[in-house]
């Protein structure tokens, strides 16, 4: 038998769930014969960077995208919205086949339509082609999210916390290269290229992720109706989820105010182009060394210490975007980054320690909470900013505050 076959045989089954633990010591380590190798998760680490990335790329290009299919420059943001929108319809209704689904397969089947979701938007000859794209592009990039919940499953309690940084710095560097990458390729390519190619690397990434990733068949029986319906009670049942996952919508509201407002102000007080802003964004995607830094330290026991940090470091960002130097607004881009992965990675660990049985589901719950914070805020930056810059960083200094008190207050956790 081939190697790649003895692995891809491997099925992982998690254990049947106890009285919701909230520390590792209820998590125990299972005789499971396989443990995810470096490798794997540097594989899925790069994946997800793909994955994520897909999500991105119009927000810098969207007059150029606009344009070309005829859609009017005041329905551009529309392409943004039905990705946003997309997913969170895919945290409520397609993580939750994470606990019911065997999870290589399902990965895969997520990875395809999302291919097929990026070569409509590549090839989209009208706008109503190109929105229903966007949201299913959307919708898919939820594949992320199931892959650290497998991803989860498939090692010892006392290394998710780097497994779950790793992947996730993988995700941050998707989302904060897409959008510098997208606006630097779009000078000398056209827009539909982007889509076209990460469509194609999306795909040999299936193939491979197929023969390397070991099955992993989740012990929930739930019908898929329960399985959704089941989320607000985990909600309720699951005091932690929800003070966590408000404390960190607090940190990505102000990481969205932050990557929102700043390119306005790029422009209009340094004066910096198209080029400029991008690769300025691009050097502030430094700020994802944060996530696997903060999963080495929570295998360590100290994932407090890095949501408090995490919060103080944003706080400190912020305050930092106050003077008028390009440098101190770099090095603020990068801390906020770090700040917000710190908190993020330290949390996650937490939520997928709550409930074994509907890891996939809580997740989905923190990710749509932390996200909706974002979603809130980024609609708000342009009226801070038109106010004046000022007033976003006080907002986000806010924000950062209530996100410390939280964490302090559930040190214990």
């Amino acid at each position: 038998m081939k190697s790649h076959d003895r692995t891809s045989s491997i099925s992982v089954a998690p254990p049947t769930n106890t009285a919701s633990p909230v520390n590792d010591n209820a998590d125990a380590i299972q005789e499971t014969g396989y443990t995810l190798p470096k490798s794997l998760t540097l594989l899925l680490a790069a994946g997800c960077t793909l994955i994520a990335g897909s999500g991105y790329f119009a927000q810098p290009i969207l007059g150029i995208i606009a344009g070309d299919i005829g859609l009017p420059p005041s329905n551009a943001g529309s392409i943004i919205m039905l990705v946003q929108l997309g997913f969170c319809l895919g945290l409520v209704l397609i993580a939750p086949l994470g606990d019911r689904v065997e999870n290589r397969r399902l990965v895969c089947i997520i990875l395809a339509v999302l291919v097929l979701g990026l070569l409509t938007m590549g090839m989209a000859g009208n706008a109503a082609m190109l929105l229903v794209a966007a949201l299913l592009v959307g919708m898919m990039t939820t594949g992320v999210q199931i892959i650290i919940a497998m991803a989860s499953h498939l090692c010892a309690p006392h290394l998710r916390g780097r497994v779950v940084g790793t992947i996730t710095s993988g995700i941050l560097t998707g989302a904060m290269i897409a959008r510098p990458a997208a606006s630097l390729i779009s000078t000398r390519f056209s827009w539909r290229d982007i889509y076209i190619a990460d469509a194609l690397f999306l795909a040999l990434f299936i193939v491979v992720l197929r023969l390397a990733l070991p099955r992993h068949m989740p012990d929930g029986t739930l019908p898929y109706g329960r399985l959704v319906a089941s989320q607000p009670a985990l909600l309720k049942n699951h005091p932690p989820l929800r003070r966590l996952a408000m404390a960190q919508a607090c940190l990505f509201g102000g990481f969205s105010l932050f990557w929102t407002a700043a390119p306005l102000a790029l422009g209009s007080d340094f004066n910096l182009g198209q080029t400029g802003i991008a690769l300025f964004a691009l050097a502030g995607a430094g700020g994802a060394i944060g996530a696997p830094i903060a999963g080495h330290a929570g295998d360590r026991g100290h994932t407090t210490t890095m949501r408090i940090a995490g919060a103080i470091l944003v706080c400190f960002g912020f305050i930092l975007t106050l003077l008028p130097s390009l440098a101190a607004w770099l090095v603020a881009a990068i801390i906020i980054d770090a700040g917000v992965q710190f908190s993020h990675v330290s949390t996650q660990r937490v939520i997928l320690g709550l409930n074994q049985a509907a890891r996939s589901r809580m997740n989905g719950l923190y990710i749509a909470i932390f996200f909706l914070g974002g979603a809130i805020c980024s609609g708000l930056a342009p009226m801070l900013d038109q106010a004046g810059w000022q007033y976003v960083a006080y907002a986000g200094i806010a924000l950062a505050a209530i996100a410390s008190i939280i964490a302090i207050r559930n040190r214990h956790l």
